[in-house]
């Protein structure tokens, strides 16, 4: 147990640490505070760390 009460509380195993983040989806919405092994295993969002946008579907170019 961490003795920071400020530290988050992790989402996925419901533990307080220190290494607990807010974690987004691909799509860049707050999906809530995983601890880093909770979003390598079970973590249920999409997750992409090299988000590339032209992968999401529409997009604006110049060659129409």
């Amino acid at each position: 147990m961490v003795y920071n009460e400020n530290a988050p509380f992790c989402k996925g195993c419901e533990t307080q640490n220190e290494d607990v983040e807010m974690r987004h989806d691909a799509y860049g919405y707050a999906t809530g505070n995983y601890c880093e092994e909770c979003f390598e295993n079970n973590y249920p969002y999409r997750r992409d760390r090299y988000y590339n946008y032209l992968d999401a579907g529409e997009y604006l170019t110049d060659d129409y």
